[in-house]
């Protein structure tokens, strides 16, 4: 494995060479900092980049290219990245030394081909593309609605970080899909090519002369880069705890736990915080899964899930209305039973042989191993080799050391009511 970063006045080209993988992979990422408004048509920008083209009108035109270069694939994401907000296109190919001479320039053409032409026509996006874009958007965020889980995340966020990225909802808002139209989206999506900072990550066997004479011939954007800054989120500590019930049209009812870290060292925030969430709730396991679930079974599912770009530590459940309150006591005492060293060796043991072979599989896959690197370029993660040794330097001490860091924020309580409409 080699990696290589070549920073070029316009975007930054990340060659990570491995001769592991008959694929090559190209991953083109657009990133600016986050706004609300503009959550909602990133995402639609998302879709509607890879649907047609200039060059291919419809989606069975593209649907033949792909086909034509040996069953490309072609992918986009939109999501939030701490104080970003980070637009992804990607590209995956089998390598022309298993295909023909040739299929490596058309293939990472039909990418960017994609990305420069888009289906324009009198400076707005083709209105049937335009259409199909919007209406699949607007059925997935219309599904969000109902699913309970995902409620209570949202507004566990909005209640531990308003004012701050973390209350935004990364799949958007309806009322802004309706102020979106053909012209402003092409608008947008000019801004972007033109504002936005870029990263281009390749991965697989290639020459890098070739691959850096062959991107930089797409001429994607003349504009510089601009420097990229912070992408933690500084969240505010809050003296007493905030407690929110609201009632839900759901049988089941969804509890959702935020806590807060302040004062992270850096190793803490790599690493002690990984051990930290699986001893207490980050698997089957842990002493959420075997107390509040097996052994007092208060809830149909727990777990835990850590951020790191926000230092927060959530829990989620699914409870009875009726094991509320047991259910909160019960989480918050497992919680100070690590903070004083009640776990055994072995539990931090288990979760370094787990971590480990998780790293290690990261080797077996072209989509973690760019991730690997993105992370590593964006918010400053260790590479797996140096991940690998860190881990093993956790001790029991540690853990409980940042376990008495962390403080409860929010608890947003989901109450499903709809058995009891049904009874009345």
């Amino acid at each position: 494995m080699n990696y290589e970063k070549i920073e070029y006045p316009n975007y930054r080209l990340h060659l990570i060479k491995t001769k592991k993988f008959k694929t090559i992979h190209v991953r083109v990422a657009f990133k600016r900092k986050l706004k609300k408004e503009e959550i909602t048509i990133r995402n639609v920008l998302s879709d509607i980049l890879l649907e047609t083209g200039k060059n291919y009108p419809t989606t069975r035109d593209l649907q033949i290219a792909k086909e034509e270069n040996y069953a490309c694939s072609l992918s986009s994401s939109s999501f939030k990245s701490g104080t970003y907000a980070v637009l992804l296109y990607s590209l995956s190919f089998l390598n022309e030394k298993y295909t023909e001479k040739g299929m490596n320039d058309t293939s990472i053409s039909l990418l960017f081909d994609l990305l420069k032409n888009p289906n324009v026509q009198d400076g707005k996006f083709d209105e049937k593309t335009f259409k199909f874009t919007m209406n699949s958007y607007k059925d997935y965020l219309e599904s969000l609605n109902e699913n309970p889980n995902r409620i209570a995340g949202i507004r566990l966020d909005e209640e531990m970080g308003p004012n701050t990225p973390l209350e935004y909802h990364a799949a958007g808002y309806l009322e802004d899909y309706q102020k979106i139209t053909p012209k402003n989206l092409y608008e947008y999506y000019q801004s972007v090519l033109k504002n936005d900072i870029v990263d281009i990550f390749v991965l697989g066997d290639f020459d890098s002369e070739y691959m850096q004479e062959k991107i930089k011939s797409f001429n994607l954007r003349e504009e510089k880069n601009s420097e990229s800054e912070t992408h933690f989120v500084k969240l505010k500590i809050r003296d007493e705890v905030n407690e929110v019930v609201e009632d839900h049209d759901f049988m089941q009812s969804q509890l959702a736990l935020g806590y807060k870290i302040d004062d992270m060292t850096e190793f803490e925030k790599k690493y002690v915080f990984h051990a930290l969430n699986f001893i207490f709730g980050g698997g089957n396991d842990s002493k959420l899964f075997k107390e509040v679930r097996e052994k007092n079974s208060l809830c149909y599912s727990i777990y835990s899930h850590i951020s790191y770009l926000y230092q927060t530590l959530v829990v989620n459940a699914g409870i009875s209305k009726d094991n509320y309150e047991k259910t909160v006591n019960l989480i918050n005492q497992e919680l100070e039973k690590i903070k004083k060293g009640d776990f055994d060796e072995e539990d931090l043991n288990e979760m370094k042989m787990i971590y480990i072979n998780t790293c290690k599989t990261i080797y077996d896959s072209p989509n973690d191993l760019i991730r690997n690197y993105m992370t590593h370029e964006y918010f400053g993660h260790d590479l797996v080799e140096v991940r690998i040794k860190k881990i093993l330097e956790v001790t029991k001490e540690d853990v409980v050391k940042l376990a008495q860091k962390v403080k409860l924020d929010t608890v947003y309580f989901l109450k499903g009511v709809r058995h009891e409409k049904t009874d009345n």
